[in-house]
């Protein structure tokens, strides 16, 4: 939990202040019966998120209201949308604008969803949150994008097991399919060559952010797997189990915080006007993103790294 703190810090290029952060705490504390999901990981980062806002309360309503659109939109009640509308709640006040985006997200969400649907793919709601707020505005040319993704990585085995989010955020790099694809090959041969292997569903989105990088494949593998070594030396990845899965993608998350500003705002369509916020947007994104994983895999009130 501590760890995906810091890693939103230090995305957003920021450090700690105690008393915002114990201000944002004691808040939300006060609101815990309001939303369900807000525990563990997500309590964590919604108050490092509140504390980096001008007016945590501000924050924290725009959150809810949010996460209330999509959970009615969505007819259900989940931790994937919380994670979703932090998303869009962080860089959209108008609820209109979330509305719409919210109507988008759930689009992206079920036409990715029946095009992967066939091969098994899993596609998340975070991501497809992702798509809506990076500028994905032509669903119909996405989901092309997309399949053209598909179509030129089903040559391997390997790589269709990594499907789904992985296609969607290939889909939205502003590039060639066949050189983006070929990227997405090299990284995982070389990270084979160094015995490290992606091996879940869950990673695919990982290696699709990391495809973003300009950056040669071999420095991008080279980087991920010291990354991993790093984290090997704290206690909550252990090497057996789920978590390894978990340390994969903090590994990758930790590459892409470091080497982002290599691209710039061209890595994704962001169709955002500054680089420097479109850095900052890409990156808390994507450790939203390791975060939907870090839940699927881990006890959030055990994982004290």
């Amino acid at each position: 939990m501590h760890l995906m703190g810091a890693a939103v810090l230090t995305a957003a290029n920021q450090t700690p202040n105690e008393g915002k952060l114990l201000a944002s705490e004691e808040l939300l504390r006060s609101k815990e019966n309001d939303v369900s999901p807000i525990r563990g990981a997500i309590k964590t980062v919604t108050s490092v998120h509140m504390s980096l806002s001008e007016s945590a309360e501000k924050y924290y309503t725009d959150l809810r209201r949010t996460y209330d659109l999509i959970r009615i939109n969505r007819g259900a009640n989940d931790d994937k949308f919380y994670i979703a509308a932090m998303m869009m709640s962080e860089y959209i006040s108008n609820m209109v604008q979330i509305l719409l985006l919210v109507d988008r997200a759930g689009s992206i969400y079920e036409e990715v969803g029946k095009l992967c649907k066939e091969s098994g793919a899993h596609v998340s709601y975070p991501t497809s949150a992702f798509g809506a707020v990076a500028g994905i505005t032509n669903i119909k040319q996405f989901v092309k994008d997309v399949d053209a993704v598909r179509a030129n990585l089903s040559d391997s085995s390997v790589m269709r097991g990594l499907a789904g989010d992985m296609y969607m955020i290939i889909g939205m790099i502003p590039e060639d399919v066949k050189i983006k694809t070929d990227r997405a090959k090299d990284i995982y041969t070389y990270l084979e060559k160094m015995g490290f292997s992606f091996t879940g569903v869950e990673e695919g989105g990982s290696l699709g952010f990391l495809t973003g990088l300009d950056m040669p494949a071999e420095e991008i593998a080279a980087a991920l797997y010291d990354a991993d070594e790093f984290l090997k030396e704290y206690s909550g990845f252990v090497e057996d189990g789920n978590p390894t899965i978990l340390r994969h993608v903090y590994a990758a998350m930790l590459t892409f915080l470091a080497y982002l500003p290599e691209r710039g705002v061209e890595g994704i369509k962001t169709k955002l006007e500054k680089e420097k916020e479109s850095l900052k947007r890409m990156a808390l994104m994507q450790t939203q993103m390791v975060m939907d994983i870090q839940m699927q895999y881990v006890d959030q009130e055990e994982l004290h790294i």
